[in-house]
């Protein structure tokens, strides 16, 4: 190269160039078809692994969280307690507006229905979050849970291995783990 520019004058530096795009373009020419295919498929070939690679160190990266954590437990008891009361008020707007409705209401006492989970060290005495559909567990069966948060979140082995949002109502040692703290300090 520094031959030829050597020789041609500071004038023709842009010839030059065009020489050398036109050497570059008949190189490029003497391929045959199916070389340039075949540095075509290499090069998207090349291009398409480095995308997948690319994307599974992604998704491990956002799917790489600690595994979840479950305490097993059985359901021991289900009771129905009052959680609030329902008032619906017998006056309609156009009785408000004339004057006629009498102003009686019709009040009912709201139950939830409030579990004993019994655990290997506590008793939970629990809630669901889901005042309007809570679904019904199955007494006595095995259940798997774990606290997050303020929140407790249980799933019933032989039920349909969903995670259900429950309120700890309260929380009891069992008396068999006192007696065997208070036999090992003996």
């Amino acid at each position: 190269r520094n031959t030829v520019l050597s020789r041609l004058p500071p004038a023709n530096y842009g010839s030059y160039l065009h020489v050398v795009r036109e050497q570059y373009k008949n190189s490029a020419l003497k391929l045959t078809p199916a070389e340039t295919i075949q540095k075509r498929l290499v090069a998207e070939i090349a291009m398409r692994s480095k995308i997948l690679v690319t994307a599974i160190l992604l998704t491990a990266v956002c799917f790489g969280k600690e595994p979840k954590h479950y305490q097993t437990g059985t359901l021991l008891q289900m009771d129905s307690v009052a959680c609030g009361v329902d008032e619906k008020d017998g006056k309609s707007f156009a009785g408000e507006m004339l004057g006629t409705d009498s102003g009686h209401k019709k009040s009912r006492e709201l139950l939830c229905q409030e579990y004993l989970l019994q655990s290997e060290r506590v008793i939970y005495r629990i809630r669901p979050r889901d005042d309007k559909h809570p679904v019904l567990l199955p007494v006595g069966e095995r259940a798997q849970f774990r606290i997050q948060k303020d929140k407790m979140l249980l799933q019933v082995e032989d039920l349909d291995q969903k995670e259900r949002e429950y309120n700890v109502v309260s929380m009891t040692p069992r008396e068999s783990s006192k007696s065997s703290v208070a036999a090992s300090t003996k």
